[in-house]
């Protein structure tokens, strides 16, 4: 990774994996299985890439926190888990269902700029 904060690589990498889905047909087949299926095998190899997953982004918000890309205090490893359910479930159901490419990264975005900005008014 460049010297660019994870936060802000996430649409980016989000692009990455929608393009490598639609280029590879037989992945996309395979993930499709690994997502719907509930056996003993397809459930521990899931959480061993949830685990890699997490590990993997943990890492790099670590470095953005570090570096003051994000909040002092920011948890970070709830935050891995929150930008990684998000990819593994809610965009991945969606790119299941057939939505668009446009509307998942509209998707990512609103959900970046929530997480950015928060939910609370000021009232």
């Amino acid at each position: 990774f460049s010297q660019e904060a994870f936060i802000h690589l996430y649409e980016d990498i989000v692009r990455a994996g929608i393009e490598f889905a639609k280029a590879h047909p037989a992945y996309y087949i395979f993930g499709l299985q690994l997502y719907r299926s509930h056996t003993q095998v397809m459930l521990r190899l899931r959480k061993e890439l949830e685990d890699a997953g997490l590990q993997f982004m943990e890492h790099y918000l670590s470095q953005d926190l570090t570096q003051g890309h994000l909040k002092p205090g920011t948890d970070v490893k709830l935050l891995s888990r929150v930008l990684y359910r998000f990819n593994a479930h809610e965009l991945l159901e969606r790119f299941y269902e057939g939505e668009s490419t446009e509307d998942l990264l509209a998707l990512t975005k609103d959900m970046l700029t929530l997480l950015k900005n928060g939910i609370e008014g000021s009232r």
